[in-house]
C-alpha cells in the first residue's frame, strides 16, 4: 500500500505570497510528534511557535528561541529519505544537558515544499478576485509539489489536509477537487480524506480536535519563515540566522541536478521555487540564497601608481 501522508498547510505574506505544504507520513508521526514534545519539555515552552515571533530583542537564551532552533534541526533530520546509518543527520534538543545531540532511529522521511508568488498576486489576471487569486496558486503549489517528490516508485496517498483556521480567506476545498481531477496516476486519496480547518495555536482547539496537528502546522509556519529570511533578507547579525540554519542548508541544494540529489541522503525531500507572471505567461524558477545583508564588506584598496 502507498505511503499514507497528512498535509499541513501554513502561508506568509511578507514581501511576497508564500505557501508551505508540510507532508508527515502517518506511519512515523508518532516518532515525530515524540521529538517535537520533547523539545518543549526541555524549554518548558507550552505556547505556540511562530517565525515571525522571534525578534532582534529576543535573546539566544529564550525558550522560544531555543524551541524554534531545535525544531528546526529535527525538521532537517526528518527530510532525510536514505542513508541514515552511512549519513545521519543529528540535531539538537535543549534540557539537561543544557544542550545534546541526537540521531534517529529511523527515517521520518517527511517532505516540504514553498511556492512563492513574487508579485503578491497583483499581475493576476482581472476578473479574478483576490480569493481565487490564492486558490490558484495554492493549486500550483500542491501540484506541482506532489508531481516533483513523488512518482510511479514512489506513489503517495493523501490523507487529511489542515490548514490554519484563521489564517485563510480562499475556498481550499474547491483547489483540492480541482487538483484530484489533474492528479498523475500515483496521486490518491483515502475514501475518508478530509479538509480540516484546525487552530493552529494548540491551547485553543475545539474538543474533537488533535493539538497534535496544531503542532505540526507551527512546524510549517517556522520551515516558512526560515526559507523565506534565508532566501530574501538573510543578516548573519540577527538571532534568526543562526537558528534557522537548516533552511539555509536546504537553499543550498541545487534540486535541478538529479544525478547528484539521487545521490543525496535528503533525494525528493523538499522543493523549493518561486513563480510571476510576465507577458501573460507563468514564469518559474528555484529559490535561491540571498545575499547575506550582515557579512563584512570587502574594501578594495587602490595600489599607487610606480
Amino acid at each position: 500500500m502507498n505511503e499514507v501522508y497528512d498535509i499541513y498547510h501554513d502561508e506568509s505574506r511578507e514581501e511576497s505570497y508564500w505557501h508551505g505544504f508540510l507532508f508527515v507520513p502517518r506511519s512515523r508521526r508518532g516518532y515525530l510528534l515524540s521529538l517535537l514534545r520533547e523539545s518543549r519539555e526541555g524549554v518548558n515552552w507550552h505556547k505556540p511557535l511562530s517565525f515571525k515571533d522571534i525578534g532582534s530583542r529576543t535573546g539566544p537564551r529564550s525558550p522560544r528561541v531555543r524551541l524554534a532552533e531545535s525544531w528546526l534541526n529535527i525538521s532537517l533530520a526528518s527530510f532525510q529519505q536514505q542513508k541514515l546509518f552511512t549519513l545521519p543527520t543529528s540535531f539538537c534538543i535543549y534540557g539537561s544537558p543544557p544542550k545534546y545531540f541526537l540521531k534517529l532511529n529511523e527515517l521520518i522521511k517527511c517532505k516540504f515544499v514553498v511556492f512563492k508568488e513574487r508579485d503578491n498576486h497583483r499581475k493576476m489576471f482581472a476578473g479574478l478576485s483576490k480569493q481565487e487569486r490564492i486558490e490558484t496558486t495554492f493549486r500550483m503549489g500542491i501540484k506541482g509539489g506532489i508531481h516533483r517528490l513523488f512518482n510511479k516508485k514512489n506513489p503517495i496517498t493523501i490523507g487529511d489536509v489542515f490548514i490554519d483556521k484563521f489564517g485563510h480567506g480562499f475556498d481550499v476545498n474547491r483547489s483540492l477537487r480541482r487538483f484530484a481531477r489533474e492528479k498523475n496516476e500515483y496521486v490518491s486519496f483515502l475514501k475518508d480524506s478530509k479538509l480540516i480547518q484546525q487552530h493552529s495555536d494548540h491551547r485553543k482547539i475545539r474538543k474533537n480536535q488533535k493539538s497534535d496537528d496544531s503542532q505540526f502546522l507551527q512546524l510549517c509556519d517556522i520551515l516558512i519563515g526560515g526559507v523565506r529570511f534565508h532566501s530574501y533578507c538573510p543578516d548573519s547579525r540577527k538571532i534568526k540566522y543562526k537558528i534557522s540554519w537548516p533552511c539555509k542548508i536546504i537553499l543550498e541544494r541545487d534540486t535541478n541536478n538529479e544525478f547528484r540529489m539521487k545521490q543525496s541522503r535528503f533525494f525528493n525531500s523538499f522543493t523549493l521555487g518561486e513563480t510571476w507572471l510576465e507577458d501573460r505567461n507563468w514564469q518559474f524558477r528555484p529559490l535561491k540564497l540571498g545575499e547575506d545583508k550582515g557579512a563584512p564588506k570587502l574594501i578594495q584598496l587602490k595600489l599607487p601608481n610606480f
